[in-house]
């Protein structure tokens, strides 16, 4: 039987994973021919017709032009789709553009758009005619697969695929520069970026993961603790888990007024707003504001008011291995 070990940095078994086939058909019994029942008639075939066609961004818009039918379309689908035109991951799978019989577009309105928003000059795409108009009543019914799912067929623990995912995302968002445009929503990376992300940090993601699901948090959820940890524990790891500890418990060993208390102040405060229905920090201020506290506690420092506007340039990571705050997160390397 295929099994895969997962390890920690210092290389000790986390979990040992047996790939097993669920739904495999070797042991599955036919129902004998005599007792099926005859519910569709083999001589009238559906009048369907099917074509792969390099489609241009004219002809995505002349399909969408037959488009009355469909939900309205989803942003963040249409970026996850034309960045991965964008990035040379686009690949003919088992979704087709569908039309029905009367010409109306009933399946693909999103890659139609998504093709025409990322300037290529066409993709490959099966184009299928004659779909049965009620098709659409069933079309997309399903659950579109997450970066999660595809993290858990990798193997990753189920307890720790939502977690690693998500942190995975904002981490690679701060790493790669993009953190003032794009933290508030990270889905511009794709599920294959995801994916290889994590197979090239998978040990210190892990740890970091499996550190914030342990970790007990009223203030912080998990993801932001996650990707905090992962960032910081590069050379910074017992100081980053003490800054998590203080905010937490509200108490500093040497009776100091820390950073990391001042940023508890914060997130106390801004609970109440929420609850209240008041103004409250939006998710790029309020991590901003995390990784300014961070920071400042790394260094020993303190400030009375640590809050920022989501306005101001995103804040660098402190790295103690260089003793400021120079090292910038395009830098960073994993080891």
């Amino acid at each position: 039987m295929e099994s895969r070990t997962i390890k920690d940095a210092k290389n000790k078994e986390i979990q040992s994973i047996e790939i097993v086939d669920k739904y495999s058909t070797k042991n599955m019994k036919l129902i004998p021919c005599c007792d099926r029942k005859v519910l569709y008639d083999k001589t009238e075939r559906p009048q369907v017709t099917s074509e792969m066609v390099f489609v241009t961004p004219e002809m995505a818009q002349e399909f969408l032009n037959n488009n009355d039918m469909n939900r309205i379309p989803s942003p963040a689908n249409v970026e996850t789709l034309k960045n991965e035109i964008l990035k040379i991951e686009w690949l003919v799978g088992t979704d087709v553009i569908g039309f029905d019989s009367k010409g109306q577009l009933c399946n693909g309105q999103h890659r139609l758009i998504a093709l025409i928003k990322s300037g290529a000059t066409g993709v490959w795409m099966y184009i299928m005619k004659g779909v049965d108009d009620k098709y659409i009543q069933k079309a997309d019914t399903g659950q579109k697969r997450s970066a999660a799912d595809v993290l858990k067929m990798y193997g990753i623990p189920s307890n720790l695929k939502n977690i690693i995912a998500s942190s995975s995302k904002s981490a690679m968002c701060i790493l790669q520069g993009k953190a003032d445009s794009k933290i508030q929503s990270t889905g511009y990376i794709t599920n294959s970026e995801c994916l290889d992300f994590v197979k090239s940090n998978e040990e210190k993601i892990i740890n970091s993961a499996n550190y914030a699901k342990g970790f007990t948090a009223k203030f912080m959820d998990k993801n932001t603790i996650a990707f905090l940890h992962f960032l910081y524990s590069e050379s910074n790891r017992k100081e980053i888990e003490r800054f998590f500890e203080e905010i937490e418990t509200g108490r500093n060993e040497n009776g100091a007024n820390t950073a990391a208390l001042t940023l508890r102040a914060v997130l106390v405060k801004d609970n109440n707003d929420r609850a209240a229905g008041d103004p409250c920090l939006k998710r790029k201020q309020k991590i901003m504001t995390y990784i300014k506290a961070a920071n400042l506690y790394l260094q020993g420092m303190n400030q009375k008011n640590i809050t920022v506007s989501a306005k101001v340039k995103f804040p660098k990571l402190y790295e103690q291995t260089n003793g400021n705050m120079q090292k910038t997160v395009n830098n960073w390397k994993t080891k």
